[in-house]
């Protein structure tokens, strides 16, 4: 079994790149990102069996972000997860950084969700508004897992591709699924109980520990939104 320790962060005012002022999110954004972002836990402990455990805190923040927490993907303006986890001091603090963006915070259009990991530390991007932000949120953590696991601990390499250039995370319909958000495809890649064991096993969560190196702790804050409304559980 894995533990890790997660910040959820959702932004709620930000400065992008090129703009004379600050954008304020929608308050039903900020609602829904703060309610995905809380029920991440229960999710990836359904999905992985119990394999994956995540300590979350989830930070909600009132103050604007400057423009330089921004990166641009395909074009398009995202908050850079660990540029913002820079920016507020907290980037060596978790094993995990996760960003919940309310929809006008960011340009993304042809996109809603982007994981990898720098360095030792995973991290997802999940643009929300659309109501399937919780799977987006479960996708994105296996594709930080694929790049943690494959590159920076190089002792499992369960993630075959099914095309050029397309990563084993959107391989769903070569297995005979719905697509890459179907839960039983999420549930058989974080158990590793596809046809022939892509995904992360038994195995693969025990190499994958990074709490047990004591090189993060947790920090002291739990922040949750109260401006915004109260926290519920939302389904996949």
């Amino acid at each position: 079994m894995a533990t890790y320790r997660v910040i959820s962060i959702v932004p709620t005012v930000a400065t992008m790149p090129g703009a004379g002022s600050p954008t304020v999110a929608d308050e039903a954004d900020v609602v829904l990102a703060t309610n995905t972002a809380s029920q991440f836990p229960d999710d990836m402990d359904r999905h992985s069996a119990g394999m994956c455990k995540i300590d979350l805190s989830v930070l909600v923040l009132a103050d604007a972000l400057p423009s330089s927490v921004y990166t641009t993907r395909n074009n398009q303006r995202i908050i850079s997860p660990i540029s913002l986890a820079t920016h507020l001091g907290i980037v060596d603090e978790y094993d995990g950084v996760l960003v919940y963006s309310p929809a006008a915070l960011t340009t993304a259009t042809t996109f809603r969700g982007v994981g990898g990991a720098a360095g030792s530390t995973p991290w997802g991007w999940i643009k929300v508004g659309e109501g399937d932000e919780a799977a987006i949120a479960v996708h994105e953590w296996g594709h930080a897992m694929t790049v943690y696991l494959g590159t920076t601990m190089g002792t499992y390499t369960n993630f075959p591709s099914c095309g050029a250039g397309i990563p084993a995370m959107h391989c769903a319909a070569e297995y005979g699924f719905r697509d890459d958000l179907a839960p039983s495809w999420l549930d058989g890649f974080f158990q590793g109980t596809l046809s022939d064991g892509t995904g992360i096993n038994a195995t693969g969560w025990a190499v994958s520990t990074p709490t047990e190196t004591g090189a993060k702790t947790l920090a002291s804050y739990r922040e949750f939104a109260q401006p915004w409304g109260t926290l519920g559980p939302l389904t996949l």
